[in-house]
């Protein structure tokens, strides 16, 4: 790490926000500067005391050699987009990588106070496998013939966007909408399925509608095209490394070159003055011929209202959520329930006090001794936004009473650590994807946005979104670019 000062000959990127957006661009601008020979220099400012933002691990002792590795964030990266496992491969990371275990391939659906597994074959929530659906107890008779008959859905034409909840409803039947979109696609954004963006969480569904005229039709010939040879063996879906998320994070802060600066939170709206933009902090005002924004919109709002009002008025558009986890360790013995799974989603019409939990040593290793578990519990979604603003005492009190009653759990947790994310999750609600290019279009020349509100939510979109922007940064910095360009 280098914190040389100022170096006027040279062309200079503030990167403002030191969570896992902030110092992808950062490794990527200065790779692509080294790849190319040209004279950059950046720096990263982080108002908080530690890297990472919201990627996350905490150690807990025990008395043994295994302390407790719980996750404060995510929890793992999706091997399916490449970008956080390539990034970990060019961090040197690769040996410590592990997968999910391969014991427990399965979610249950808390379905009328009982499990339900989500059936073998379903992916997200189109049925592949007939039979295993068929055979499932998640569904009615009629339930499972009307999602069945998707196939002879008319495709919907026009190129608009949708929620969620009416692409499903209309494809699939209200008990798909209930018991499979809310609960595991509407999970992973923390957001009500009556408002989430399909074109911009999940666009890849309205193009195999558009293609195949049926959703069941198209997942069942992709994967006739992907079946894996008997010789080869399936990559497993998620990733992590076996001490926790974090390391990325430390990766990446360990082999950053440029000024790196913890504590030092920006303090006054950007200015600009001879074309150069002006970036008071608390230690000072630094000169950049360009700035990286890679924090919440609503922070990115709050200092662009003077260089670019337009900009920041859609910024304040993006609402956003917060969202809580519990993590609760057991010994293995006083847990009566087999956790033969990873976890367990709760839809909103279960009307419980928690959204679902994941069985992290059902899950992963290296997370608790042998002899012992560890349950993580989420709060905090649509229907449970209250959960956020209980003490840390009640909450322990009204978990307790939910695993009881849904895991017959009686026993006291060992320990437990509680993470509360208020404004954690930017909600990606109908349009979305068009106000993204909207604020886009509005930013002036060398003023770059990066992050969860704009890439996607998970940690692969975010560090693609990371390379997007610093290769246009360095293309737009290389032709002393001062006009607006198109946007990236």
């Amino acid at each position: 790490m280098n914190t040389a000062q100022n170096m006027p000959t040279l062309k200079h990127v503030v990167i403002i926000g030191g969570g896992i957006a902030g110092l992808s661009t950062a490794w990527y601008l200065q790779r692509y500067v080294q790849e190319q020979n040209v004279e950059i220099r950046y720096t990263v400012l982080e108002a908080e005391s530690t890297w990472g933002g919201k990627v996350k691990t905490t150690y807990l002792e025990n008395g043994t050699a295994q302390p407790y590795v719980v996750e404060c964030g995510p929890d793992a990266f999706l091997t399916r987009k490449p970008w956080a496992a390539q990034l970990a491969d060019e961090l040197g990371l690769s040996n410590e990588k592990i997968s999910v275990q391969p014991t427990a391939k399965r979610i249950y659906i808390l379905n009328r106070g009982r499990l339900d597994p989500i059936p073998e074959g379903v992916h997200l929530l189109v049925p592949t496998d007939i039979r295993a659906f068929l055979r499932s107890s998640l569904f009615s008779w009629r339930e499972k013939a009307r999602i069945l008959s998707e196939v002879f859905i008319p495709a919907r034409k026009d190129e608009t966007d949708e929620s969620i909840e009416a692409f499903v409803k209309r494809r699939f039947g209200c008990a798909a909408s209930q018991k499979l979109a809310e609960p595991l696609l509407a999970g992973i954004y923390n957001t009500d399925i009556s408002c989430q963006s399909l074109l911009a969480t999940f666009p890849h569904y309205r193009k195999l509608e558009l293609q195949y005229g049926s959703l069941i039709r198209a997942m069942r010939h992709s994967m006739t095209l992907m079946k894996p040879s008997a010789d080869k063996q399936t990559e497993s879906a998620f990733f992590s490394f076996q001490g926790g998320t974090m390391r990325l994070v430390e990766g990446l802060a360990s082999q950053l070159e440029g000024q790196l600066l913890l504590k030092t939170p920006v303090k006054e709206p950007l200015a600009y003055q001879q074309g150069q933009y002006l970036v008071s902090t608390s230690i000072g005002i630094l000169s950049a011929d360009a700035v990286i924004w890679a924090t919440p919109a609503y922070v990115t709002a709050k200092f662009l209202v003077e260089v670019v009002p337009t900009a920041t008025e859609l910024l304040n558009k993006i609402r956003y959520e917060g969202i809580g986890t519990i993590t609760l360790m057991y010994r293995r013995e006083d847990i009566p329930h087999a956790l033969d799974a990873y976890g367990v989603v709760v839809p909103s019409h279960e009307n419980r006090n928690i959204d679902g939990m994941t069985w992290v040593t059902s899950k992963w290793t290296h997370r608790a001794p042998a002899d012992q578990v560890m349950i993580r519990v989420f709060f905090g979604g649509p229907q449970t936004r209250s959960m956020l603003f209980v003490d840390d005492v009640e909450l322990l009190n009204i978990v307790c009473r939910e695993l009881n009653d849904i895991l017959s759990i009686d026993s006291k947790p060992l320990t437990y650590h509680i993470d509360r994310w208020e404004n954690g999750y930017p909600q990606y609600e109908v349009g979305h994807h068009l106000l993204i290019q909207a604020i886009k279009n509005a930013l002036p020349p060398r003023i770059y946005i990066v992050g969860s509100a704009y890439d996607g939510v998970g940690v692969p979109d975010i560090i693609h979104g990371a390379q997007r922007c610093a290769m246009f940064c360095l293309e737009q910095l290389k032709e002393n670019y001062y006009e607006r360009a198109s946007t990236y």
